[in-house]
């Protein structure tokens, strides 16, 4: 039974875990933020200190309904969103994701053959499924659904919303 119960903690624990993120900067080997991804990068520089209001601002966006460029037109130099495109393109269950990180204060200095860095970061992030009858509804109201006469189906809506506070310590040689 204790094993059990441990197992159980153990996998509830695992669940809130995330591995990384995006691998975008992975190669840029000059800006400190790299070592967000690789904590083994050493900048190249012997001290480093960013400035609170200007430093490092992470944001992603993704979808998995459409493009801009599938539901857009442009018309005399000026793109203008086609509402019937995105009818076309949504699914019965589609997945919106936001992410925004705000580095508010980061480090590093070399000391001897070893690299020490610090970063307190603060990171939002938001998921949310969306059912395709509900994204139907808000573009053109209850006309699809009177006409069709079926009911407009909002299961499986989901959102997740998280915010944290992240310290990181690195130490490399």
């Amino acid at each position: 039974m204790k094993q059990r119960s441990v197992l159980s903690l153990l996998l509830v624990l695992t669940s809130l875990l995330h591995a990384q993120q995006s691998n975008v900067m992975y190669y840029m080997y000059r800006v400190p933020q790299a070592s967000f991804l690789n904590p083994a990068r050493q900048y190249p520089c012997r001290f480093y200190m960013s400035l609170p209001l200007l430093s490092s601002i992470h944001f992603n966006y993704s979808n998995t309904a459409f493009s801009v460029k599938a539901v857009s037109d442009i018309i005399d130099n000026t793109m203008i969103i086609n509402t019937d495109k995105i009818l076309k393109h949504i699914h019965h269950l589609d997945h919106i994701s936001t992410e925004l990180h705000y580095t508010l204060f980061s480090m590093g200095f070399k000391q001897y053959d070893y690299y020490f860095s610090f970063s307190l970061t603060e990171k939002n992030e938001m998921y949310l499924s969306l059912p395709g009858d509900l994204s139907k509804f808000i573009i053109n109201g209850n006309v699809d659904f009177l006409e069709k006469n079926k009911p407009a189906k909002f299961n499986r809506i989901g959102i997740n919303l998280m915010h944290y506070r992240e310290y990181a310590f690195g130490a490399s040689r």
